[in-house]
């Protein structure tokens, strides 16, 4: 305990300090320990080196989220202030060679990291340009996209029965090949979609339009929900903007690309020595940048040593005990899933039909039968000659779709081996066999488990009891300071 206090002081010591910005003469973290305390103590600065070299961890299209929310940069340079705070004095836990080692595994890392992002791959524009071009014209005419219009019209089996649906159906058809319009009133509906992207279109009606030409009209078909009518009023073809409305769009690509490639090539040319040795060439170990960027990289690889070793310290003994316990009191997440051999067959308009009857007779098959021969006996008494059907053996009901893993608890309510449902115009067909039910796990299979969620815990706790004193220090992060701040480019600090 006597070096953890010392530890704290020497955290709290440091976390009083003035933190400047660069050149910037305001403080970015204020205290409350008074101006005598802040003269004495003003050694450390959080510079704009040391944000580049934060930033590097994050990915490239992140850093712009990151530098335009002053919350965030108060995070990311409060996580910096207190990083240092807490390996200030890591020698107190760490022999001298144990940190030698940490710093040393750690520099070679993070010099291969600078090489890959900080060396300038292409800075010629020119070449930029050229890439930009080829990416415009690559995927541009996947940009181009077609646009249609259609109306559709619905005359409802349920408010006319299905045979006055069919007759109404034909007398709409009628007034519509004659030129005229339908109207919405009782059980038909009208629905008119203007510039609908093509492939955003169910199926169906994609495959309707496909057979026919601008300004026809289809004959009546037959859906779940009664007969419809499609009215196709036309397609556009709208093309992408050009490449100069779209300019700076396709330069930031093509200079992410060609950096990506480069260090790509980097990487394969080189194993990590090799480009440690690069970055030592080019200087960048010496550049603002690079040398907050190595200094992070071994504060970073300290903690994660001092960690272990408060670790080692803080949790000795046995908790087999702890994970016994734990295993009693979180009994009901300890359970197998059911399982079961599923077969799930889906029919697209389908004519329509008594689903209760249908299902009785599928779940007579089933109980005789078995899975085998499902899907054709779907085709056998829909009359659909096309079906998406899959099996499945001992399956996990947690794992199958919201809608299918509810008819099979359903059917285990009601003792059934078959379902249909019916949802947007899809019919689905469930069966199953062979069911497994769920059963409570024994010690032993979740022992394992139990015993890594206790560790982690433990872990957790304690190394919050060791960070908090740091985390209650009320630190401020200055809006002006922060406001400062630039996204850096990766030239350099």
């Amino acid at each position: 305990m006597e070096r953890q206090r010392e530890l704290i002081g020497a955290a709290a010591r440091l976390a009083a300090s003035a933190i400047t910005l660069g050149c910037l003469a305001a403080p970015l973290f204020a205290s409350d320990l008074g101006p005598g305390v802040l003269a004495r103590l003003g050694q450390a600065e959080v510079t704009q080196a040391d944000v580049n070299a934060a930033l590097l961890d994050v990915p490239a299209d992140k850093r712009d989220g990151v530098m335009n929310s002053p919350d965030r940069v108060g995070n990311l340079l409060q996580t910096i202030l207190l990083r240092r705070a807490i390996v200030a004095d890591a020698d107190r836990f760490l022999s001298r060679s144990e940190m030698r080692k940490a710093r040393e595994s750690a520099q070679e890392e993070a010099l291969a990291t600078l090489a890959l992002e900080m060396i300038p791959v292409v800075n010629d524009e020119r070449a930029i340009e050229q890439r930009a071009r080829q990416l415009y014209e690559r995927e541009a005419a996947a940009a181009a996209r077609t646009v249609v219009s259609f109306d559709l019209i619905t005359v409802q089996a349920d408010a006319h029965g299905w045979d006055g649906a069919e007759r109404v159906a034909a007398e709409q058809y009628a007034v519509l090949q004659a030129g005229d319009t339908v109207e919405e009133s009782e059980g038909i509906t009208v629905r008119r979609f203007q510039d609908v992207d093509r492939t955003q279109i169910a199926d169906e009606f994609r495959e309707r339009i496909s057979d026919m030409q601008p300004g026809t009209v289809s004959k009546p078909y037959p859906m779940v929900v009664g007969y419809q009518i499609l009215v196709y009023r036309g397609a556009e073809t709208r093309p992408p903007p050009s490449f100069e409305d779209t300019r700076s769009t396709w330069m930031a690509r093509a200079r992410d690309d060609l950096a990506a490639a480069g260090r790509r090539e980097l990487a394969q040319l080189h194993d990590e020595a090799g480009l440690a040795d690069l970055a030592k060439e080019a200087g960048l170990d010496n550049e603002p940048t690079g040398a907050a960027y190595l200094r992070q990289a071994e504060e970073e690889a300290l903690l994660a040593e001092l960690k272990n070793a408060y670790f080692e310290e803080e949790l000795q003994g046995d908790y087999s005990a702890l994970v016994r316990e734990r295993y009693v009191t979180s009994r009901a997440q300890h359970r197998t899933q059911p399982q079961a051999d599923i077969a799930l067959v889906r029919v697209r308009g389908m004519p329509a039909v008594d689903q209760g009857e249908l299902r009785e007779k599928l779940d007579s098959y089933v109980r005789e039968q078995g899975l085998g021969g499902f899907d054709e006996r779907v085709k056998a008494l829909t009359g659909v000659p096309a079906v998406m059907a899959s099996y499945q053996r001992q399956v996990p009901f947690k794992i199958l779709r919201d809608s299918t893993e509810f008819a099979l608890y359903e059917m285990l309510e009601r003792d059934w081996v078959a379902h249909v449902s019916e949802t947007d115009g899809i019919v689905s067909f469930v069966a199953m066999a062979n069911y497994v039910p769920s059963r409570q796990k024994e010690f032993a299979e979740v022992e394992e488990d139990l015993m890594a969620s206790v560790s982690k815990e433990l872990r957790e706790a304690a190394w919050r009891r060791f960070t908090d004193p740091y985390y209650k220090l009320e630190l401020e992060a200055d809006p002006e300071a922060i406001a400062a701040l630039r996204v850096p480019g990766m030239e350099g600090g």
